[in-house]
């Protein structure tokens, strides 16, 4: 894991899963904050505090993961996202038929298992 102080965005409504990946993120070296949903994220990424990848939450009240990915393109944000949801990966290729996320973790999903998704992710882009 070569990613050290990388800024990460956790984007969650579930403050168990937000609380969760921070100290897991924060455990391995990374720089991360979280907001407990979209417009959060969107007023987060307005203030000019552009991650270095975003973990981004499907379902959530209001502004929900698919939207907020595709404002972020449309405003050409171009950094990592990695969606974290229940979905299957299946279900996340019909709400993204263009260009998708970078990765996809499901949830639920271990420490070691977030630690690869995000080499990956890192390394791939």
């Amino acid at each position: 894991m070569n990613h050290p102080g990388k800024r990460i965005l956790v984007v969650d409504d579930e403050k168990i899963v937000r609380e969760t990946i921070l100290a897991i993120l924060s455990s391995i070296g990374f720089e991360a904050t979280a907001v407990p949903g979209g417009a959060e994220a969107l007023a987060v990424l307005e203030k000019g505090e552009i991650p270095d990848l975003m973990m981004l939450d499907l379902t959530m009240p209001g502004l929900n993961g698919a939207d907020v990915f595709k404002r972020l393109r449309n405003k050409g944000m171009i950094f990592p996202v990695l969606v974290v949801s229940g979905y299957s990966k299946e279900k996340l290729s019909s709400l993204f038929p263009d260009r998708g996320p970078n990765g996809f973790l499901q949830k639920p999903f271990s420490p070691d298992s977030l630690k690869r998704k995000l080499n990956e992710t890192f390394n791939s882009n």
